[in-house]
């Protein structure tokens, strides 16, 4: 076990474990109170508990979680609004049951969740002014989660991440009206969409992925005036395409 330091670090702004290393994980912590980034890979103590002792990092920023059971006691969901000054949440092959709040989070920019046994989408996602601030949502892999996704009242984002779930994204209606949306990446490979969304409302698109999505055209504005004008990743494999572009 690592010791238990008799002063704080302060120079230390990042921080990483692995596994049980350490036998009193919140005494620890509050030794690295400060620390802006903390990073904790697979360890087997429960949500609450875990959360209790980061919550002991009075600073943090940036939170990765990677390959760890965070299940509360039921009937509980999981809940981060202990750390209120939190801007990154990346929760990787995480086990996560039965649900994930991330209501109260008002300063949250950058939101990852996946390959996790969610089957709702997190609470609070809706809220306000977390809508408002977040700019990358990546939720990928976590194949049972259902709900759907609206961009409208989300303008700073610019990262979507859904390939894998079974979400339902929601480009039209008020977003559309609100102006261009800023999505830079746009990921919903093996959704079945049916219906490619329009880019004409994503100009500064640089990655787009639709493969395995049942689509059978063309995204609209692809390729044309007022699309984007600077895709460099497009994927489209795994769709019954019934029509070929020409470039006139």
């Amino acid at each position: 076990n690592l010791p238990i330091f008799s002063k704080r670090l302060d120079s230390v702004v990042s921080l990483s474990l692995k596994g049980g290393v350490v036998r009193n994980l919140g005494d620890f912590l509050s030794t690295f109170s400060h620390v802006e980034t903390l990073k904790l890979k697979e360890f087997g103590i429960r949500g609450k508990e875990l959360l209790d002792a980061i919550a002991r990092v009075t600073e943090l920023k940036t939170l990765s979680i990677q390959h760890t059971s965070l299940r509360p006691l039921p009937p509980d969901e999981l809940q981060f609004k202990v750390l209120p000054r939190l801007q990154e949440l990346d929760l990787d092959h995480c086990t996560i049951h039965p649900a994930l709040s991330v209501s109260g989070m008002t300063e949250l920019q950058v939101l990852k969740v996946n390959n996790s046994g969610l089957f709702h989408l997190p609470e609070g996602l809706n809220d306000l002014p977390l809508r408002s601030r977040l700019q990358v949502l990546d939720l990928h892999g976590s194949r049972y989660l259902e709900g759907t996704v609206v961009l409208s009242g989300m303008p700073e984002l610019r990262v979507l991440d859904l390939s894998d779930t079974k979400t339902s994204p929601v480009f039209g209606g008020p977003g559309s009206e609100a102006g261009p949306l800023p999505l830079e990446v746009l990921r919903l490979a093996s959704i079945p969409l049916r219906d490619a969304p329009s880019l004409m409302a994503m100009p500064a698109l640089r990655e787009l992925d639709l493969s395995h999505t049942l689509i059978k055209q063309l995204p609209a504005g692809l390729g044309a005036e007022g699309g984007p004008s600077r895709l460099e990743i497009l994927k489209l494999s795994g769709n019954p395409l019934s029509s070929v572009p020409t470039l006139e």
